[in-house]
């Protein structure tokens, strides 16, 4: 009998049921939970029938679990006992997955010493991120059709997430790993609190977020982010016609409209549990770290873009804190 990896989870309440879920489709077992909401721990922990973890960083220090999964981070990658945390985890090959982004902006980034190497690692290489869209079937299968279909100049990525956050943080990767790094961001953002605007965090981010990215070879994206299930449709546009890619597969049309390929994936593949699986050490190899600077420098300046209603460049958020 195959023995089932156990993880540790650390979630808010509203999202027990699809934690269960996320579990089950990896064929994990859920070992400890707990929460950063106040005063919920034991319940969220006797609602999955485990024991409780109250305290995030301990959990990451001495779970014997495969996997610490960090759905809901709370105030979580703010300060550097949790850097260090993260670090203690992989030091006990223990996988660090995070459904939404750790830290929560590029400053704590920087100031709680996730890019610090004086142990010999940077804890922001720690950390492995899901979903991300560019890590599914439909891009895996696609990469033939890519090769002939050529280097796009147009790209349009929506994504939706289970906070804006997430999906903010999810299309900048996408548009990093298809694209390069973006130039400047034009964007705006709608909330459903009438005149609210964004602050510099993706945690607690809630509405929508629209854009206009430009790179400096002259190609541009268009982006439009939401709350809501898992999804993501990117679609390409080069001299050879349109290609679209969604969690379902992808579909090229050549100039004068007709079907050049379709392609239906065999498995979705980019979803939390395909990245449990992976990070569990039951699928295929790790994917490795994402570039965090330069994700969170776009994402902070995005939101900056939707405060000062002007384009705004990354690269310069990222000179800053880094020098």
């Amino acid at each position: 009998m195959t023995t089932r990896p156990n993880i540790a989870v650390w979630t808010d309440p509203a999202r027990i049921a699809s934690v269960r879920a996320l579990a089950s489709r990896a064929g994990c077992d859920i070992a400890m939970a707990g929460t950063s909401a106040k005063g919920q721990a034991t319940a969220v922990a006797s609602e999955l029938g485990v024991p409780v973890a109250d305290d995030l960083r301990r959990c990451l220090s001495i779970a014997p679990c495969a996997a610490v999964v960090i759905v809901s981070p709370g105030d979580f990658g703010a300060a550097a006992d949790d850097a260090r945390a993260v670090l203690a985890a992989r030091a006990r090959g223990v996988a660090v997955l995070c459904l939404e982004p750790v830290p929560a902006n590029a400053m704590e980034l920087v100031s709680a010493g996730w890019l610090d190497e004086s142990s010999g690692a940077k804890p922001a290489d720690a950390l492995r991120f899901a979903p991300l869209p560019r890590l599914g079937a439909a891009f895996t299968q696609a990469a033939e059709i890519a090769t002939v279909f050529g280097e796009p100049r147009t790209m349009h990525v929506q994504v939706t997430a289970s906070t804006l956050g997430a999906a903010l943080f999810q299309g900048a990767d996408l548009l990093a790993g298809l694209l390069g790094e973006p130039e400047s961001i034009d964007a705006a953002y709608t909330s459903p609190l009438r005149g609210a605007v964004a602050g510099d965090s993706l945690r607690n981010l809630h509405g929508e977020l629209t854009g206009v990215v430009r790179f400096a070879d002259g190609r541009a994206a268009g982006l439009a982010l939401a709350e809501g299930e898992d999804s993501f449709r990117c679609t390409m546009l080069s001299a050879q016609g349109r290609l679209t890619l969604t969690e379902k597969g992808c579909e090229w049309l050549a100039p004068d409209g007709s079907v050049r390929d379709r392609l239906e994936t065999r498995d979705g593949g980019w979803d939390a549990s395909a990245a449990l699986v992976r990070a569990a050490g039951k699928g295929s190899p790790d994917t490795g770290p994402v570039n965090l600077m330069s994700l969170l420098a776009f994402a902070q300046a995005a939101l900056l873009s939707s405060r000062t209603g002007h384009p705004e460049r990354p690269a310069g958020i990222r000179h800053a804190l880094e020098a």
